[in-house]
């Protein structure tokens, strides 16, 4: 057996290997892919693999992209045979149709979080750790610096400030990420205000997804006709983070992200993501507990969040892209 990082993670096995997260074309014949996000679900547009995913995560890829032919079917608590690998898909709490999967060949079981939350949002449940002998485990926030403040007070954050701006007669602009974190947006002003809320067409697509998943989502698509009349409303506007939108003097933008720790860039910030923090990754690997961990995705990262496990834990950890593993060696 073997994992190693190219273009993805992959691993080998038994003559047969899979694809996890690919973002370039694998070798192998199947790509598992965990959620709809560009940057791990790119192996939706290859043609040749298997891809395997939910259904809510092939919905969300196919509202703005094309899929190529070759998709299996795989939802939380399941199993399935790919591979020659037998591969079970775990909630992952991260975005709709999320998933981690615990992948068990010999006498081996292998976990890949993918991107995780540990905390339960207004739109989606906490991922739990999965025991296993080795966990690769993604490193997004994986820094001492990334421990963020209690979530119900970043709420509380993002609701003052936004009241406090329409009361000062300006309009808020929440710049997000269009999946995930706006979705948990349009639920926190339904849920605890009555400001009405008007959203880029791009997240009113995905919001729409969501909305068939039983999730009661009220917004206003910015293309439709009926949201011209919120020009004259008190409102709050949603933009997925980077979309091209004329700011007046009428406007006062703000960003939502993971990345608010730090500040925004010459506009308010607020930390609510639907990452685990430092913290929570760290308490995913002392509850999983495994006999070693690969870190990934966390660029500079994935070395502090190994060093972090190491001194904390004992337990073996390093980046992925150092170098492949194999058994015996760590």
């Amino acid at each position: 057996m073997r994992i190693y990082y190219e273009g993805g993670i992959c691993l080998e096995g038994g003559g047969s290997s899979i694809a996890m997260d690919a973002s370039k074309m694998p070798r192998s014949r199947v790509a598992l892919i965990t959620h709809a996000h560009r940057d791990h679900s790119r192996a939706f547009g290859f043609h040749g693999p298997l891809k395997a995913s939910t259904e809510a995560t092939l919905e969300l890829v196919k509202a703005h992209r094309g899929v190529a032919p070759g998709w299996a079917r795989v939802e939380i608590g399941e199993s399935l045979e790919l591979g020659g690998f037998r591969i079970k898909a775990h909630n992952a709490g991260h975005v709709l149709g999320s998933v981690q999967y615990e992948i068990s060949s010999g006498d081996y079981t292998i976990v890949y979080t993918g991107d995780l939350n540990l905390e339960d949002t207004l739109v989606s449940r906490a991922a739990e750790p999965i025991p296993c002998d080795v966990l690769l485990i993604e490193a997004t926030y994986g820094h001492p610096s990334h421990d963020r403040p209690p979530r119900e007070e970043i709420i509380n954050d993002i609701l003052e400030w936004a009241i406090r701006t329409i009361r000062s007669g300006s309009i808020p602009v929440l710049y997000a990420d269009g999946l995930g974190n706006s979705q948990e947006l349009i639920s926190i002003f339904n849920r605890y205000t009555k400001i009405p809320v008007l959203v880029h067409r791009r997240i009113a697509k995905l919001s729409g997804i969501y909305k068939a998943h039983g999730f009661p989502l009220e917004f206003l698509d910015a293309g439709d006709p009926c949201a011209e009349r919120l020009d004259r409303s008190d409102h709050v506007v949603l933009m997925p983070k980077g979309a091209k939108f004329k700011l007046t003097e009428k406007h006062r933008p703000a960003l939502v992200s993971g990345w608010g720790m730090g500040g925004g860039i010459g506009m308010e910030a607020f930390p609510l993501s639907d990452h685990a923090d430092f913290g929570s990754l760290m308490r995913y690997v002392e509850e999983s507990p495994p006999d070693l961990v690969l870190t990934v995705h966390g660029g500079p990262y994935d070395r502090a969040l190994a060093k972090a496990i190491e001194g904390a834990f004992g337990i073996a950890a390093r980046p992925l892209a150092i170098a492949p593993w194999a058994p015996g060696r760590r």
